[in-house]
């Protein structure tokens, strides 16, 4: 038997490995936006750093330019114990207040002239008013013993009280021309006294203004609500209308905004204290003429006029009577009221009831075609 023999032949494998594959544009392009946002945050925060060092700059400069400025409503220690020293000591020297007038030569409100003041070195508490009485002058009222040191204070800075006299009709052309000349003069100079001056001055200086006949003790006592003026001049009204042979009737005065503590009488008769006052039909209460109250007190009375029916009358009658009857009682005080938006509805809303009933109308009918039908 023959043998079969059999040669196995390897045949040499090539050991190629193969190259690294090359990365992706795409990732080409994301390292480069990765690089260019990178750099980008960079500079941002550098320019954040820049902004906070420039803020925090700012914020040194502003508290030095502060620290060089006289503290706003706030006196040193030494002018602190004099002004306590002075509420205690015997008073010398003249007594009284007076008015020293300065050029300007620009429009300036009240507070920054104060603000100006307090730089030339001037106490602003001490300063008890500013008045503007005409163009190109300004008036500062303080007291008498106050002067000198402001005419010292003013002249180092070369400033020099004018010559200035408010009730000189020649000083402001269109005050010459004004019918109640003199009764204006008399009040001129404490025209701003109730309003710009601390709580504590009006009292001392308005009671020197009486002395001085440059105001009424009526006038004091109507702008300043004292108790004891107000008894006064219910007192001369008494007085005066018993001399003349008639007599005023207690029953139809009442006291509004009076102090709780206290009574006011005419011919004796205490009259009473009230928080609403109804004066010629119109309500008055703490703030003055109560528009929302105007409406509620006359609201009945426009209802109750509203007797005409549908079948009555004709429609073009209906609206003559309506305009002749029913709109004056709307009209009536609106001319000097000052309502908003909320008594514009409450007003149309009384209109168009009274319309509604006039043309028989349900309580959703529209009444804007009645309104405005010439």
């Amino acid at each position: 038997m023959d043998s079969v023999q059999v040669t196995l032949t390897t045949a040499p494998v090539s050991a190629k490995v193969p190259a690294t594959s090359p990365i992706p544009e795409e990732m080409d392009k994301l390292r480069a936006e990765l690089s260019a946002a990178l750099e980008a945050l960079k500079q941002k925060s550098a320019l954040c750093e820049q902004l906070f060092a420039k803020t925090i700059e700012q914020g040194k400069k502003e508290k030095r330019a502060k620290a060089n400025l006289p503290a706003k409503n706030q006196l040193s220690p030494a002018r602190r114990l004099a002004a306590s020293v002075r509420l205690f000591k015997e008073e010398t020297g003249p007594s009284g207040f007076e008015y020293l007038y300065l050029p300007q030569n620009r429009r300036m409100n009240r507070s920054e002239a104060r603000t100006s003041l307090r730089r030339l070195g001037l106490e602003p508490s001490r300063l008890l008013d500013i008045i503007m009485p005409t163009r190109k002058v300004i008036g500062l009222l303080v007291h008498f013993q106050y002067a000198p040191k402001v005419r010292e204070v003013l002249a180092k800075h070369g400033l020099k009280p004018i010559e200035f006299d408010p009730t000189d009709s020649t000083t402001s052309p269109t005050r010459s021309m004004l019918p109640l000349l003199r009764m204006i003069e008399s009040s001129w100079p404490t025209a701003s006294m109730p309003i710009y001056m601390r709580p504590e001055v009006p009292t001392a200086v308005g009671r020197y203004f009486v002395d001085q006949q440059w105001l009424t003790l009526e006038q004091f006592a109507a702008a300043r609500h004292f108790p004891t003026e107000v008894q006064q001049i219910l007192d001369i009204a008494a007085s005066h209308s018993l001399h003349l042979g008639y007599r005023w009737s207690p029953t139809k005065y009442a006291v509004l905004n009076g102090p709780a503590s206290r009574q006011f009488t005419l011919y004796d008769e205490t009259l009473p204290t009230v928080v609403e006052f109804i004066y010629l039909g119109v309500p008055f209460q703490r703030q003055g003429m109560s528009t929302s109250s105007l409406f509620s007190y006359r609201t009945p009375g426009i209802i109750f006029a509203m007797g005409a029916r549908p079948s009555g009358f004709k429609q073009l009658l209906r609206a003559r009577l309506y305009r002749t009857f029913i709109r004056p009682k709307f009209e009536y005080a609106l001319a000097i009221s000052n309502f908003g938006v909320k008594e514009h509805k409450d007003l149309e809303r009384i209109q168009d009831r009274c319309l509604r009933m006039l043309f028989g109308g349900h309580r959703l009918s529209s009444s804007t075609f009645a309104i405005f039908r010439p």
